[in-house]
C-alpha cells in the first residue's frame, strides 16, 4: 500500500499549494481593485496623509514600500515632491516617477 500513501501526500501538498494560492488572491484582490480605481477615476492621492493600505495602490509601491514610506514620512516629516520620495528605503527615480502622476503633495 505505498503506492496510496504517496498519492495522499501529493494530493495534500497540491490541495495545500492551491489554498495558499487562494489566500494570497484574495491579500492582493483589494490593493489591485483600490489601484484600478486610483487610475481609472484621475484620484490623487494625498501623499502625506495616505495610510499603508492607500498607499499600496500605487503603481511599484506594494506591502513594504508603502510601509517604509509611512515609517519614513513619521521620522522625517512630509514629502514636498517626488524627489523626496526617493530618500525612502527602496524608493528610487523610477519609482518615484511611477507614482508622481498619481499622487498630490499635500
Amino acid at each position: 500500500m505505498p503506492g496510496r500513501a504517496g498519492l495522499a501526500s501529493v494530493l495534500a501538498v497540491g490541495l495545500l499549494l492551491v489554498l495558499l494560492g487562494l489566500a494570497w488572491a484574495l491579500a492582493c484582490r483589494d490593493t489591485a481593485v483600490a489601484s484600478v480605481q486610483t487610475q481609472a477615476t484621475g484620484y490623487r492621492m494625498p501623499v502625506n496623509s495616505a495610510t499603508r493600505g492607500e498607499l499600496r495602490a500605487l503603481p511599484g509601491i506594494g506591502r513594504v514600500n508603502a510601509g517604509y514610506l509611512v515609517t519614513h514620512r513619521d521620522q522625517h516629516g512630509r514629502f514636498d515632491d517626488a524627489q523626496s520620495l526617493t530618500e525612502v528605503r527602496m524608493i528610487g527615480r523610477k519609482t518615484a516617477d511611477a507614482v508622481e502622476r498619481w499622487v498630490v503633495f499635500d
